[in-house]
């Protein structure tokens, strides 16, 4: 069941809770057009050991879709503003995809809130990224609702995910209102804080699966490069969306690092 809180950002926010309440905290972000269901398959290995907060992120999930803005630290100053509103004084954050960008913006401006980051189908950056290009040019035709047919490219993986977490995940992506797909990603397209991630002074994580079709291999080597002391962890046979395809063994990795 999802709980809601209200932020002094303004926004409602749905999130999910699970785990010993007295334990570490770990917060999950999900990647652009997903929920907090994104990382549902993994959610049960994290909370056998961790306080875990799931967030629907602004515009995404059952959270209130405001008219804008969409920049990386508006959805940052969210997740300020949650852990503020929870009392929470620091927390390891895992992000994946969009989710890892804004997890990298709070490591870099609220150092102190942050015990461990983990980027999950991450990069360096994502100004001059071609498959946000063809994203872009895609959602422009679009006015009520996505097309079918390019919901199931956007969420197709190389390897097979749980059926029904994937139709009812398809539901939540189809319901993201358009003006959210296109203020996101013009987002992803434009904010860039690559020349501050040395700044980055928590433990880092980088998970990432070789079949990635958005950030490929020279993305994870400028990364790793640019983060100092970053550890960086590759799956075979597994694309962008690792933690549908492999979710066990990604809760299991995350849970490992933050108790490390």
């Amino acid at each position: 069941m999802k709980l809601s809180i209200s932020l002094k950002t303004g926004l409602e926010m749905k999130y999910v809770e699970a785990g010993p309440q007295e334990a570490q905290v770990l917060i999950l972000l999900h990647g652009l057009t997903d929920s907090s269901r994104s990382w549902s398959l993994s959610l049960p290995e994290m909370a056998k050991d961790y306080h875990v907060y799931v967030l629907d992120q602004r515009g995404h999930g059952d959270s209130v879709a405001p008219d804008g803005p969409y920049t990386l630290s508006d959805f940052a100053d969210d997740v300020i503003s949650f852990m503020d509103a929870l009392h929470i004084e620091k927390a390891s954050i895992a992000g994946h995809s969009m989710g890892s960008f804004i997890a990298q913006y709070i490591a870099i401006e609220y150092p102190e809130r942050v015990s461990n980051l983990i980027l999950v189908g991450s990069a360096d950056k994502t100004v001059g990224n071609g498959t946000l290009d063809w994203l872009w040019e895609n959602i422009q035709q679009f006015q009520d609702k996505v097309d079918p047919a390019f919901l199931e490219e956007w969420t197709s993986t190389p390897t097979p995910v749980d059926t029904e977490f994937l139709a009812r995940l398809k539901e939540e992506t189809a319901a993201v209102p358009i003006s959210v797909w296109k203020s996101a990603t013009h987002m992803l397209m434009t904010d860039d804080y690559s020349a501050r991630l040395s700044k980055i002074s928590a433990p880092t994580l980088i998970i990432w699966g070789e079949q990635d079709a958005v950030f490929p291999f020279e993305d994870q080597v400028r990364l790793q490069a640019a983060i100092p002391h970053a550890q960086f962890k590759r799956y075979p046979d597994v694309g962008h969306n690792i933690q549908w395809e492999i979710p066990q063994k990604i809760g299991e990795d995350i849970a490992a690092f933050v108790k490390a």
